[in-house]
């Protein structure tokens, strides 16, 4: 027989496995702010570049403009398609925010 605090360790992981999915969902159904992005097991959102246009009020063309010139966050590629990871996206703002004004 599993000890109590094996027991209460396994409750406490199942339920953090399933509020993650139910905030997952959340997102996925309404306008949730993106800021508010939720992890699961510590693994970061990934963004296309509409998304990231989007986070960051600019167009397409300006998020895929900063790519050709390796200004904008940093991309990776999967299935020859951009993807930006959140935490990414997130660290370059703060960079560009924190960037003496020219």
């Amino acid at each position: 027989m599993a000890e109590p605090d094996d027991q209460y360790r396994t409750l406490v992981n199942n339920c953090v496995v399933y509020l993650s999915i139910v905030l997952i969902s959340v997102h996925r159904c309404t306008n949730w702010p993106r800021q508010w992005s939720p992890r699961i097991n510590g693994v970061d959102e990934y963004l296309t570049e509409a998304e990231v246009a989007e986070l960051l009020k600019v167009s397409v063309g300006t998020v895929r403009r900063w790519r050709r010139e390796g200004i904008g966050p940093p991309v990776l590629w999967a299935g020859g398609r951009p993807r930006y990871r959140r935490s990414d996206v997130d660290a370059w703002l703060q960079r560009e925010n924190e960037r003496e004004p020219e």
